[in-house]
């Protein structure tokens, strides 16, 4: 995951490196990149050794930084934030998490996306870390409801319809029942159970052949049912499929999950099978989760990727340097002058899983294993 901090005053810069620091004891894999306005800066030698960047406006950076970071935070006005991230605010299924605090840390404001770009679970983490208050304003949270979308942010599935989500939030509000129904054949479906368990919502598993059958039967009951109690039932279906559709449905679908891999000539398969259990379970998931594997067209003969990819039953795509160089501008991306050396282009993994996905999330940036480096990718 990549977020951005971004300041404009003296304390404001001190509160950044504080945040970054425990951003990432929280999240040890986490890169946090820190913004201060170029008249707050500080000397250069403190700069560099703080791994900090300058900037002369805000507006400047925010169509690349929207692009960039799951997270953007701000240490500074909401007004001035507000103005800056205005023309680039899309869709809640797409924007960052967005957060705004004062240069004292007393309030951490999850400003966008509090559900499904997780800036509601960021304050809440974020805010005891720095002797704050996280200020949540979503209906559901105040309430100490769990949302269909907040689930959805935490198992990284997305609504096949958005606009469902104000009715089925604004009922969850007026006291109707949420039932989840889990697909039996989600890949890593203990994970989907264990979140479910845990923010104690009411679910039920139901075997992939039967789901529709199940579907109908419900639409039927609440057509039968009118006026009664079954009529403020409300189900959430988690499967890659889009079956029966009703207003009192909600599917969501799991995002996909790809893995970009670089490595070194005449890799065993087993380490890059290795590395890839490696870098699904820092995330949170197992390697059953990754729906493709990518690379780069250099290493499209290599025998490990090729073996490593049959094992697991995906596919695997390789790009050419002109591909990645495109998401290494389009993303900032960190480049190794010896990769750039040895194959044209500085990054491999995090490039080419952004080139199949087209439009992602990293989840995991950039981490080197034994003769192999991967990175994983939410595809949005």
């Amino acid at each position: 995951m990549k977020y951005a901090i971004f300041t404009s005053t003296i304390n404001g810069r001190l509160l950044a490196l504080k945040a970054r620091s425990a951003l990432q004891n929280m999240l040890p894999q986490l890169q946090v990149d820190v913004f201060v306005h170029q008249k707050s800066l500080g000397d250069e030698t403190e700069a560099v050794e703080n791994n900090i960047q300058s900037y002369s406006r805000l507006a400047l950076l925010m169509e690349d930084a929207f692009k960039s970071y799951e997270a953007l935070i701000f240490i500074m006005a909401s007004g001035i934030v507000v103005r800056s991230i205005a023309p680039y605010i899309v869709s809640k299924t797409s924007d960052p998490a967005v957060l705004v605090m004062d240069e004292k840390g007393k309030h951490v404001i999850s400003l966008l996306s509090g559900h499904l770009g997780g800036a509601n679970q960021l304050a809440s983490m974020l805010a005891p870390e720095l002797g704050g208050e996280a200020v949540l304003t979503t209906a559901t949270d105040v309430n100490g409801l769990c949302a269909p979308d907040a689930f959805a942010q935490l198992v990284h599935c997305q609504p096949v319809k958005p606009g469902k989500l104000l009715f089925f939030n604004s009922s969850l509000l007026a006291g109707w029942s949420i039932t989840y129904l889990m697909d039996k054949a989600l890949d890593c479906i203990e994970k989907y159970e264990t979140v479910l368990e845990a923010k104690g919502l009411q679910y039920k598993v139901v075997d992939a052949d039967t789901l529709a059958l199940y579907l109908d039967n419900l639409a039927a009951g609440f057509k039968a049912g009118a006026g009664s109690a079954v009529e403020k039932s409300l189900y959430v279906i988690v499967s890659e499929n889009e079956l029966k559709q009703h207003q009192q449905f909600l599917y969501l679908k799991p995002e996909r999950l790809v893995a970009g891999i670089g490595c070194r000539k005449g890799v065993p398969k087993e380490l890059v099978l290795q590395a890839l259990s490696e870098a699904c379970h820092t995330i949170g998931w197992t390697e059953k989760r990754i729906d493709h594997l990518a690379s780069t067209l250099v290493k499209q003969d290599e025998q490990g990727l090729i073996e490593a990819a049959e094992t697991l039953q995906l596919p695997i795509t390789f790009f050419d340097n002109e591909a990645m160089q495109e998401k290494i501008y389009g993303y900032n991306l960190q480049e190794s002058a010896f990769v750039k050396k040895t194959i044209g282009v500085g990054n491999v993994c995090e490039a080419a899983a952004l080139c199949w996905a087209g439009d992602g999330v990293i989840a995991l940036p950039k981490t080197k294993y034994e003769k192999v480096t991967v990175a994983l990718i939410w595809q949005k």
